[in-house]
């Protein structure tokens, strides 16, 4: 109720702005800029991370305890080497090269909840998805992108940066966002092939939350009873696959990839640490880049443009109405070898 009485008066007060940024050659950019936030209230310490089984041979996963009632899972990366980049897809994905991921890292094992960004800055609204001409939904004016358990959106890279470093603050451990080349290794898990479930045109309904039946059907506000949904025809879906959410799903529905991370290549995009240059792919940091890269697909986006080496440019004050972010963490002990 409280969020249909914030958008009944008409229009959101916060819209979304289109900027036409100079992306390498293959991609254009599109997203919207937000405030960033003040400073979040200062907090207690929150518990370090623990582990989540006691059996030596399966402890994959750990948990961070932000509250009592809200966690944050991790899993276990291996160090490796892989194929980063392909030489069939846009030209900012070639050409492919060997990469070598050195050292072992936890990472989140689902992208950040609203729930857990709230504790950092808890004004921060995801706000709702509209349609392209008419505002849509069942009673509302938007599906709502700012539920508990989705996945928080319309953060710029600075805030996602900012939000690891209170992290690391309140738990002792060092947090911060992949690189580009460790998100593309853990998103493989391992995989040649585009997607960590196989190809591009394989059903992804229990995979990966995708533009697909359910994005193409989005109802239009009922008293119109319009013959047309409010998402022109020309947004492209994949219509032959129904994965049954219109936008972002609460994270950790569709099926994990095999080391256990969640909504890789569809839910929300994800920024990287990376500034966004031309391959080969450097581990440089680069602190006055224009762009950073945002990886992986999102429930409005189809497979081929989700796929394991897909790359985005993003200018880092951007707030995008479909790019989260996912956290990494450097410094915990590994699981004792199998």
């Amino acid at each position: 109720m409280a969020m249909q009485a914030k958008y009944a008066q008409g229009a959101d007060g916060d819209p979304e702005a289109i900027y036409n940024l100079a992306p390498l050659a293959g991609l254009a950019t599109d997203g919207a800029t937000e405030p960033l936030p003040s400073t979040p209230p200062a907090s207690k310490k929150i518990s370090p991370c623990s582990s989540a089984g006691d059996a030596p041979t399966t402890p994959k996963h750990r948990t961070v305890s932000l509250s009592d009632t809200i966690q944050m899972p991790l899993v276990h990366i291996p160090a490796g080497t892989f194929t980063l980049g392909a030489d069939d897809g846009y030209p900012d994905e070639a050409p492919p090269h060997a990469v070598d991921i050195t050292e072992t890292f936890w990472m989140g094992a689902t992208e950040v909840t609203n729930a857990q960004f709230a504790l950092f800055d808890p004004d921060h609204d995801s706000r709702l998805e509209h349609g392209d001409f008419l505002q849509f939904s069942t009673g509302e004016r938007g599906w709502p992108l700012n539920t508990p358990d989705q996945p928080v959106v319309r953060v710029s890279w600075e805030q996602a940066m900012a939000y690891c470093a209170w992290l690391s603050d309140t738990t002792g451990q060092t947090f911060t966002l992949p690189t580009e080349a460790q998100w593309e290794y853990a998103c493989r898990a391992g995989a040649a092939a585009p997607m960590w479930y196989g190809a591009t045109d394989r059903d992804f309904s229990r995979f990966e939350n995708l533009a697909d039946v359910s994005f193409q059907q989005v109802e239009t506000h009922d008293p119109w009873k319009l013959p047309s949904g409010a998402i022109h025809p020309w947004r492209p879906a994949f219509a032959q696959v129904n994965d049954g959410h219109h936008v972002s799903a609460p994270v950790g529905r569709f099926a994990a990839n095999p080391w256990g991370l969640h909504d890789m290549h569809g839910n929300v995009a994800e920024w990287t640490r990376s500034a966004y240059h031309p391959y080969p792919y450097s581990e440089e940091e680069d602190t006055t880049a224009l762009l950073r890269v945002v990886r992986g697909g999102s429930w409005s986006v189809r497979p081929r443009r989700a796929r394991a080496t897909i790359r985005r440019p993003y200018a880092p004050w951007q707030g995008v109405y479909n790019v989260g972010f996912r956290v990494i963490c450097r410094d915990m002990t590994p699981p004792p070898a199998e």
